[in-house]
């Protein structure tokens, strides 16, 4: 469902999953459904939308708490009500408005998959561009006064739209949903539109509570009085089995035990102790474009150039790598590292005492791997399920992994009872070191293509295998984790962020701008930007095959929605198209020309580079020119697609191109 709220009409539009049939309603001085709208409200049990929590649904209840004098007031004043309401629920963040026993259960899409956090925000607009959706619609002007049936209809249409789109990524939402409707059946737990870290925290503390009658209440009350260390001294946090063989990486496992961690927000390495360590391959490095800060670089012996901090560890060569007979490329991949650093090593959330430890392995992580070995036999056919034990351990295999996974995130959480930052800091200041040990015995006999937050990438001779596996198997004993392995053909790699592996068995793994199906897990990544996928769509194709003429092939690629990009423009910012032959800059980058007219464009502008377009500009909300946008290429604006073959629209087929060729050639 959908609702907007404009000063002068209400209206909604409401699909049914099951019947497919859609109701329209509309509240103004043309069209009055009042009397068939609260019939209908008072039917519906469960409503399924996309941020409805914090507006849509809050207006129904609105409505519904007011259906009496709604009912029969004039149309106007209803509306003046509902308007007023409406724009404090949208402006005005200090405006509260409580709902005690709501009317139906609401599903919130955006709530489950977590869209309202600052770093994941997506805004339904940018989600139907990322699920390639036929129409990205923005209405242009929410301050309208609508007059005529023809503008009726055209706010319907818009609600349909919303609504259609929140349908089809529904689809993609089912098994979140029906995980959170089982584990609310299993344990009680009001978790429906709870988020994957906010489930498995609260999944958490319900074992907790199970086990020593302590609810997150009384956790909260503690924690109103208990004093987090504003600093961390890193030595405190290096476990004593931390060890390493020679001069250089000693030295620096030395000077990291002097630094010190700074614990307010997000937690940032001191870089002071290091200073002065150049004879020692130890540098400080600044990164970031805009907000610049200080990075510890240390250099192995053999020039790997290690970026270490608070967080993960981050390391990389550049170029491209092929196994031989001979010489074999293997990633090694650390299973689920941080949780299993807590497990081998009694980490604990101070708020919930040593008692967490025995809670955790024995109610949360065994119960897991119980049901998870149980449904691998069942797919080999070693036992058989039934189906209602098959959805119970997929259930807990599931949920448990969230809870298992969930401590370490909400370790550094200001709101969240699991809230430690020596817990973070003991979990990702080793995690780096146990790397880094990795690498100091693995670098002697093999080279180092990538080192990350919890793998590596090597290429090795055939005959170092033996040692190789030696260390691999000593280096697992003293960590208690277990490293897994991939074999690639091909690795070729820019940056730790940015590589693109083709894998033994033909698949391929991808990272950064080499990714075209964007993931994280298996769920799709829809809050991340897939704007021209074709270009790493066929970047990848090169890899695999460097014969194929691009162009050509660019040319008889059979989606359009490729080609299709994205641009959002901010509160207060907006886009116009220009004619090339219109449009000159003087020195300061002001617009000048004879009858310059922009045509100003949609909050969420999709586009595709066109042979025939228009010069894409950015202005502040000042009126000032912000920045040209794809410079020296025409766009066209494709908020709307009529046609899938590509052949039916202007593409600039050289854009493309030289984006593949930036791709392959920054490799």
């Amino acid at each position: 469902m959908d609702v907007e709220q404009f000063s002068n009409i209400h209206t909604s539009v409401w699909k049914n999953i099951d019947t497919k049939e859609i109701k329209r309603f509309v509240i103004h001085k043309l069209r009055d459904n009042r009397l068939d709208y609260f019939k209908f409200l008072r039917s519906v049990k469960k409503i399924i939308t996309y941020n409805g929590l914090h507006y849509d649904y809050k207006i129904i209840h609105k409505l519904l708490d007011s259906e009496y004098r709604f009912s029969r007031i004039p149309i106007n004043d209803v509306l003046r009500e509902m308007t007023l309401f409406s724009n404090n629920l949208i402006r005005n963040k200090e405006y509260n408005y409580r709902i005690n026993e709501y009317y139906m259960e609401v599903v919130d899409l955006f709530k489950i998959w977590h869209y309202d956090n600052s770093a994941r925000r997506t805004s339904l607009k940018h989600l139907q561009c990322s699920m390639n959706y036929h129409n990205v619609e923005d209405f242009e002007d929410f301050n309208k006064i609508i007059q005529t049936e023809e503008e009726i209809e055209e706010v319907l249409k818009y609600n349909e739209n919303d609504v259609l789109a929140t349908d089809e990524f529904l689809q993609y939402s089912y098994d979140k949903i029906r995980l959170r409707q089982m584990l609310r059946k299993e344990f009680g737990l009001n978790c429906v539109n709870y988020s994957d870290s906010l489930l498995g925290e609260k999944l958490i503390l319900h074992f907790y509570y199970l086990a020593t009658g302590i609810r997150e209440n009384d956790l909260k009350s503690k924690q109103a009085n208990y004093r987090y260390p504003a600093v961390i001294r890193t030595k405190d946090c290096i476990f004593d089995y931390v060890k390493f063989d020679s001069f250089p990486y000693f030295n620096f496992c030395d000077k990291l035990k002097k630094s010190t961690i700074s614990a307010f927000g997000k937690l940032k390495l001191n870089v002071d102790a290091f200073r002065g360590q150049e004879h020692n391959n130890i540098k400080i490095e600044e990164k970031g474009k805009k907000d610049k800060k200080e990075s510890v670089v240390f250099v192995t012996p053999t020039g790997l150039k290690c970026y270490i901090g608070a967080g993960g560890i981050h390391s990389s060569r550049q170029g491209s790598f092929y196994s031989t007979k001979k010489k074999l490329i293997i990633d090694i991949d650390v299973s689920s590292l941080y949780p299993n650093i807590a497990l081998g090593n009694d980490l604990y959330p101070c708020l919930l005492g040593k008692q967490f430890i025995n809670i955790y392995k024995e109610k949360i992580v065994n119960v897991r791997l119980a049901s998870k070995t149980l449904i691998g036999q069942h797919k080999k056919g070693k036992i058989n399920l039934t189906k209602d034990e098959l959805v119970y351990h997929s259930v807990i295999s599931d949920g448990y992994k969230l809870a298992a996974n969930s401590v370490y995130g909400k370790s550094n959480d200001e709101n969240s009872v699991l809230r430690d930052p020596l817990y973070t800091c003991k979990t990702t200041i080793n995690g780096q070191l146990f790397i880094l040990m990795f690498v100091e015995k693995i670098e002697r006999i093999a080279y180092i293509i990538q080192a990350n937050t919890d793998g590596v990438t090597v290429m090795i001779d055939e005959d170092k295998l033996n040692e190789f596996y030696q260390i691999k198997d000593d280096w697992q004993k003293l960590t208690q984790l277990e490293l897994e392995e991939e074999r690639y053909k091909e690795f070729h790699i820019r940056d730790v962020n940015n590589y693109l592996a083709l894998k033994e068995d033909g698949t391929v793994k991808a990272k950064g701008a080499y990714e075209f199906d964007k993931k994280i897990g298996n769920e799709p990544a829809f809050h991340k930007d897939n704007s021209f996928r074709i270009v790493p769509l066929l970047t990848t194709e090169y890899f695999k095959n460097p014969d194929i003429n691009i162009l050509e092939r660019l040319k008889k690629h059979d989606n359009i929605y490729d080609f299709l990009g994205r641009q959002r423009f901010n509160e207060g910012d907006w886009g116009e198209l220009y004619d090339f032959e219109q449009v000159e800059e003087d020195e300061y980058g002001n617009l000048f020309g004879e009858q310059i007219k922009g045509q100003k464009q949609p909050k969420t502008l999709r586009l595709y580079v066109s042979s025939k377009g228009k010069q894409l500009y950015k202005f502040t909300q000042e009126g000032k020119r912000k920045n040209r946008v794809y410079k020296g290429y025409k766009v066209k604006q494709c908020n709307v697609v009529n046609s899938l073959n590509p052949l039916d629209y202007d593409i600039d087929y050289d854009f493309y191109n030289n984006e593949i060729h930036k791709l392959i050639n920054s490799i």
